[in-house]
């Protein structure tokens, strides 16, 4: 469970928030009595987070996604995107990642959107926390990483949940997100229905 926050630095420095973490039964992190970390990400680390992203991606989606997808959907497909945000300059673009001594137990990236139905928000393009560290507050923690950063948030942020994803939409709304609309995601993976949440 979480015990504490501790201010670590600024939003945009190497580390900006740690929170000390005590250890339970079903706790099974690397190392329970450290602390996880919400940082920057970096360039170096686009491979480990291509793995993560499709890892908890097909765990997640096991049940809604075609066997098509799975199939295609792999870390040399996820590791150019990684590549590329990790190295996105622009403002209102980042990556942050959670972690507890050098195991990354979560991702969260972020940019502006070309899909309309954004409205010129940016948008929160992946949440991703490893299996491990569900019900440590990690994801929490790294959305809030997100809204509190005044470039990112400025235009409004906003996130495309697939509609069967009932847990992360009740995680969204408990974090103030509000559901404002739908769309059609046509892949190139797998075609979904989506909910667009928002925080304006």
């Amino acid at each position: 469970m979480i015990a504490a926050n501790v201010a670590c630095g600024p939003v945009r420095g190497e580390v900006i928030l740690c929170v000390e973490t005590t250890p339970t039964p079903e706790t099974f992190l690397p190392y329970p009595e450290a602390r996880v970390s919400i940082r920057t990400g970096r360039p170096d680390e686009a491979d480990a987070l291509a793995k993560l992203h499709v890892d908890v991606w097909r765990a997640t989606y096991r049940d809604y996604a075609s066997a098509e997808a799975f199939k295609m959907l792999d870390e040399a497909k996820r590791l150019p995107y990684w590549q590329d945000a990790l190295l996105d300059k622009r403002p209102c673009a980042g990556v942050f990642v959670a972690e507890q001594d050098a195991s990354l137990l979560g991702v969260v990236s972020y940019g502006p959107s070309q899909h309309e139905s954004f409205a010129g928000r940016t948008e929160i393009k992946h949440l991703y926390v490893a299996e491990l560290a569900r019900g440590l507050g990690v994801g929490r923690l790294l959305l809030k990483a997100v809204l509190d950063d005044e470039s990112a948030a400025r235009p409004g942020l906003a996130l495309a949940v697939v509609r069967q994803n009932n847990s992360a939409r009740r995680f969204y709304k408990k974090m103030g997100g509000a559901e404002i609309g739908t769309f059609i995601d046509p892949g190139p993976l797998w075609k979904s229905e989506n909910i667009i949440v928002a925080w304006d």
